[in-house]
């Protein structure tokens, strides 16, 4: 069992792209399961510091930890863990580095976000929700839910995204059939973002098709 707990906590922390995770105190199981939900919550991430601050009911092998409703990384935070017996709440201070995406200047509400408005830092994230961190792409094809002042990290939260496709937008088609590719025209059925599976309809006929959007306004075929 311990084995096994171990190689899950490992993959989970692999797949979201953890580089590294600097554990203090007497708990590492515990740590890493709480910086495996930290990194699955947030995306890919430089580091991730746990330090476990109530360590009276910790005892015991665990499966998950999922934290508090509202949670904000920098100050304490409770996870329940889940496991061979009943859950039980511990607090944790977590501190994480990672790419995240800052207002280089003010940015008005509703304001479409342009190259010149942001760029990508990495630093220390303070006081932020467990949100997945947008990526530069992300802010370039949104909108501002509220006003930004400069320094202002470009959260989820903030970012209103429009999508890159539309429904009953003409799109850009691409098909590709190994080293042979042919352009055309087509309608979009439904909306997406960049790398969603939309349903299209080609020139010329009515059958919808799905297609991988990838830019604004076009869209591959998938075979």
């Amino acid at each position: 069992m311990r084995a096994s707990l171990v190689s899950t906590v490992v993959s989970l922390l692999v797949a979201h792209g953890l580089a590294a995770v600097e554990a203090r105190g007497r708990t590492p199981e515990v740590r890493d399961l709480i910086a495996a939900a930290i990194a699955a919550r947030l995306g890919p991430i430089d580091s991730i510091d746990v330090e476990v601050l109530d360590t009276s009911a910790v005892a015991g092998v665990y499966e998950s930890a999922t934290p508090a409703v509202g949670a904000r990384l920098g100050v304490p935070m409770r996870f329940t863990l889940v496991g061979s017996r009943l859950p039980v709440s511990v607090v944790a201070r977590v501190t994480v580095v990672a790419a995240h995406v800052v207002a280089r200047q003010p940015i008005a509400r509703n304001a479409a976000i342009t190259a010149s408005d942001v760029e990508v830092r990495h630093g220390r994230l303070e006081g932020l929700l467990l949100q997945p961190l947008p990526t530069l792409e992300d802010a370039l094809t949104g909108r501002t839910r509220r006003a930004l002042a400069a320094g202002d990290v470009v959260t989820s939260s903030v970012l209103a995204r429009s999508p890159a496709v539309r429904a009953g937008e003409e799109v850009a088609v691409t098909i590709r059939t190994g080293t042979i590719e042919a352009t055309g025209v087509g309608r979009a059925i439904s909306s997406g973002f960049v790398g969603d599976v939309i349903r299209i309809t080609r020139a010329g006929s009515r059958e919808p098709a799905r297609a991988r959007v990838l830019a604004p306004a076009s869209v591959e075929i998938l075979q």
